[in-house]
């Protein structure tokens, strides 16, 4: 049976990645024999497992550790890690020796060696695919001109007592740090001596949550630039930056866009963007696939976009039409979109093994599927997966396979191969935890057609039958986002977990929601808690009409746009019989002022002084008097995307108003639930609550409070 105890020791994989020799490397994390943090290692996968599909005995080349990540490979295999630990063979005085280091392991294993340090740690790192140049992200004071600057202004702070921090430009925070005092550099790392090279002295604010790639050469690096603008508003560009004159050229600059995902090319032609069209009131993101010449001396040309069709007569909500594939051709030397004719919005981005083409990844009907689009000629892009939520895509050096994580609803990420040519095919298995088997939630599909003729899409998690004949009852989890959507396996909203105790589990997909096409982000983009929430309430019905549900015991849950989405519902109807919102919006005008990047939100609504009626139409705070079911917030004091000021104001306005009410407040964490004994705590005040109100039998008498608080 998967219980909290199970659940939390299973095996995490992230992030494959493949050596030149065709090796697959993957980050396996668990927790520690205590069970009180999560530690990780590096295991290897000897050429990508066997041909035939069994899955393959990886080798473990590290100890398990806190915070150890593979940063990056070198063309001879060895590897680079970042790791936060004590240099047995540094001096006892060494003032770096609390940050994060980059390490060098031999391919084969063995100790790694510290090769560099500095005063706040490493950050990102870039690898040449095949000089092997090193370039790491490293946030420095603003003031200092060098790291032997920063590591003593750092001493003279700690020495002082301050943790003060001066602000001068918006925005001060993201998601859940401060923007200060120091700021992101890019340096030129040499690993034989340890000496790092400023590339960036100027860059200021440019470089905050960048995303970098170097030229297979190490000539360049190819990063994304913000620029300010009025307002506290960023222009995020992509530049090139030579790497012996620290010279900057711009590569993409569009001001209705901006830039997320990098990469290059393995040939050093061509760089890859994931770039989208800034949302306003009127008109819903869209994210877009580009391609840019690299070749020094080739023009940059952005394709128009062809205009949008026109709405059709007497239907508002009609969606715009995509863009025509832009002119002109890759081979001009000029950019051009890629993918225009797919309606679905591309997530992250790399090239086939020998450039030809552009393999990416993107919502799609209740999965993540991988596609593969050629840089040249016309022909659309072909859907390679047919089923799982794929992530992480990497090709092999000989260009045989693509390796990928994939998961499902039901079962947590494994590694998979296909094949980076053929279409809707299904996954060869390379390397899974190990897992409890069987899983004990099956999962079915439920569809059902919206008032306005929109097909909806959810998945039902469906416990074992009662032995007593008896029906289920029911939760109903709404994702966040608003703008993502339930297909794949979660760590946090885990349905298994409530299966194995007798909950079937309804993931809906309610408008908003990716992976349906932009009209099913249209219909709904204004509309918050409009067409999303009857669109939930139409999914529930439709899952209830199953059998064995029980539509007297229901319960509905969300965490952020989830969690909004959740308090919207209670204060719309009673039907069910309780609710747990986290790290959820409750007052729209204080939540715009507060959260970390206001102008995005002013952006989605509109100022809230000039719209002040509509944020309070759709704000779940304006009925407050009509909510009677009772409610569990949990909200982490470290979160500044959703303020602990909306958890507490939520708790606060129920609590006065005699509605049935308890608070989980977790001090050290942020948007999340990172910790294992927090995570342990947060699902044992879930399921309490749930089999306090909504269990039968013995469960309905089930104390509330968790047994660690």
């Amino acid at each position: 049976m998967l219980d909290l105890d199970a659940y939390l020791a299973l095996a995490r994989l992230s992030a494959p990645v493949v050596t030149p020799d065709g090796d697959v490397l993957v980050t396996v994390t668990t927790t520690d024999p205590a069970g009180s943090q999560f530690v990780s290692a590096i295991w290897r996968i000897e050429n990508g497992g066997t041909a035939t599909g069994a899955t393959a005995a990886p080798a473990r080349l590290t100890q398990p550790r806190k915070g150890l990540g593979l940063a990056g490979v070198l063309p001879d295999g060895s590897l680079l890690l970042r790791i936060k630990r004590e240099d047995p063979e540094a001096p006892k005085d060494d003032p770096d020796a609390e940050a994060s280091a980059l390490w060098l392991m031999s391919p084969v294993g063995g100790e790694p060696r510290r090769v560099i340090t500095a005063p706040a740690g490493i950050g990102a790192v870039a690898v040449a695919r095949d000089a092997g140049t090193v370039v790491i992200s490293i946030d420095v004071f603003a003031s200092v001109e060098t790291l032997d600057e920063d590591r003593d202004l750092a001493k003279r702070r700690k020495d002082v007592g301050t943790t003060a921090i001066w602000f001068e430009h918006y925005p001060i925070r993201f998601w859940d740090h401060h923007l200060g005092p120091r700021a992101p550099r890019l340096f030129v790392a040499d690993l034989a001596t340890g000496a790092l090279r400023d590339l960036t002295p100027d860059a200021g604010e440019a470089l905050r949550e960048a995303a970098f790639a170097l030229t297979p050469d190490g000539s360049r690096v190819i990063t994304t630039w913000a620029s300010p603008r009025s307002g506290g508003r960023r222009q995020v560009d992509i530049v090139a930056i030579d790497m012996m004159t620290g010279a900057r050229s711009v590569v993409a600059a569009i001001d209705e866009h901006d830039h997320a995902t990098i990469t290059v090319s393995p040939d050093g032609h061509w760089m890859a963007t994931v770039r989208e069209v800034r949302n306003t009131t009127d008109r819903a993101p869209r994210p877009e696939l580009w391609l840019y010449p690299l070749d020094p001396g080739s023009p940059v040309v952005d394709a128009p976009d062809a205009p949008d069709a026109p709405d059709a007569p007497d239907a508002p909500d009609a969606p715009n039409a995509p863009d025509a594939p832009g002119a002109p051709d890759a081979t001009s030397g000029g950019a051009r979109r890629l993918a225009a004719d797919l309606d679905r919005w591309p997530t992250s981005a790399t090239f086939s093994a020998d450039s030809s083409a552009v393999l990416f990844t993107a919502d799609d009907d209740g999965f993540v599927s991988a596609f593969r689009v050629p840089i040249e000629g016309s022909e659309p892009a072909v859907r390679l997966s047919s089923a799982g939520a794929l992530s992480d895509l990497q090709p092999a050096p000989d260009g045989s396979v693509v390796y990928a994580l994939r998961s499902t609803i039901a079962t947590p990420p494994e590694v998979v191969a296909i094949d980076p040519t053929s279409a809707d095919q299904q996954p060869r298995v390379v390397h899974a935890a190990a897992a409890l088997e069987p899983w004990p939630g099956s999962v079915v599909g439920v569809t059902t057609t919206a008032a306005d003729g929109a097909e909806l899409h959810a998945w039902l998690v469906l416990p074992e039958l009662p032995a007593d004949g008896s029906r289920s009852p029911l939760a109903v989890f709404i994702h966040g986002g608003p703008l993502s959507s339930w297909n794949a396996w979660s760590w946090r909203w885990q349905p298994q977990l409530l299966a194995a105790r007798g909950y079937a589990v309804l993931l809906p997909d309610p408008a908003l929601s990716t992976g349906y096409g932009q009209a099913m982000i249209d219909r709904g983009w204004q509309e918050w808690g409009g067409r999303p929430y009857s669109d939930v309430l139409a999914l529930t019905d439709a899952a209830l009409a199953q059998q064995h549900l029980d539509p007297e015991r229901t319960a509905v849950l969300g965490g952020s746009y989830g969690g909004y989405l959740t308090n919207w519902v209670v204060g719309h109807t009673d039907r069910f019989r309780c609710a747990v919102t986290h790290a959820s919006l409750w007052d729209l005008p204080q939540f715009q002022g507060t959260t970390d990047d206001s102008n995005a939100w002013t952006d989605w609504w509109g100022d809230p002084v000039e719209r002040a009626e509509f944020y309070r139409e759709w704000s779940p705070s304006t009925y407050v008097d009509r909510i009677t079911t009772p409610l569990l917030v949990i909200h982490g004091e470290q979160d500044h995307r959703v303020p602990i000021s909306e958890g507490v104001r939520l708790w606060t306005d129920l609590s006065k108003r005699g509605v049935e009410s308890a608070l989980l407040y977790i001090p050290d964490e942020n948007h999340w639930v990172l910790k294992p004994g927090n995570a342990r705590v947060w699902y044992d005040a879930v399921l309490r609550w749930l089999d306090h109100h909504v269990g039968a039998g013995d469960r309905a008498s089930t104390p509330v409070r968790p047994d660690l608080v």
